[in-house]
C-alpha cells in the first residue's frame, strides 16, 4: 500500500513537470514513457534496500531538467526565471495573446491586493500597539477604515497607471 501512494507521487511529480507543455500525443507518449523509466527504477531501488524516500529523492533527481528534456525531444520552450513554458507557433499565437493579457490582469491584481495586505496588517498591528501599549483603543480604530480607504485609492491609481501604459 505504501508503494501504491510512492507510485501516485512519482505521478504527480510527472503531471506537474508538464503543467505548462501543450496536451499532444507526442507529449502524452513522453509522459508515460518517463513514467514507467520512474517507477522501474523506483521499484529498482527498493530491492537493492533503498527506503521509498531515498527511492524517491533519487528518482526525482535523475530526472533531469524540463529543458534538457524538451531540447532533446525538439519540443520549443520558453524559459522564465523558474518557469517553463511552451512557445507557441503562430496559429496558436492569437490565444496566447488573449491569455498574456488575462495573466497580466491577474499579475495587477497581485500586486493591488499584496499591497493592501500590507497596509491593512500595518493597520492593524498600528491598533494594536496603540490600544494594548497606551490603552488608546477608541481613537485608534479610526486608522482600519482610513487604511481601507488608502487601499481603495491605491487600487484605482494602479489601475490608471496600467490603463496609460497600454
Amino acid at each position: 500500500m505504501g508503494t501504491l501512494s510512492n507510485l501516485d507521487k512519482i505521478q504527480n511529480y510527472i503531471q506537474n513537470m508538464f503543467v505548462n507543455l501543450p496536451k499532444t500525443p507526442e507529449i502524452e507518449q513522453l509522459k508515460q514513457n518517463i513514467s514507467d523509466t520512474m517507477e522501474d527504477k523506483f521499484t529498482e531501488l527498493l530491492s537493492r534496500g533503498k527506503n521509498a524516500d531515498e527511492a524517491l529523492g533519487i528518482v526525482f533527481s535523475e530526472f533531469g531538467s524540463m529543458e534538457e528534456l524538451c531540447e532533446e525531444m525538439g519540443i520549443p520552450l520558453q524559459i522564465q526565471s523558474d518557469k517553463i513554458s511552451f512557445q507557441p507557433s503562430e496559429k496558436q499565437s492569437s490565444e496566447t495573446e488573449a491569455e498574456i493579457k488575462n495573466t497580466t490582469q491577474h499579475h495587477d491584481e497581485d500586486i493591488t491586493g499584496n499591497i493592501c495586505g500590507i497596509i491593512m496588517m500595518l493597520a492593524v498591528i498600528v491598533f494594536l500597539i496603540l490600544g494594548l501599549w497606551k490603552n488608546l483603543w477608541h481613537p485608534a480604530w479610526a486608522i482600519l477604515p482610513v487604511c481601507g480607504i488608502l487601499c481603495g485609492i491605491i487600487s484605482n491609481v494602479i489601475h490608471l497607471f496600467r490603463k496609460q501604459q497600454k
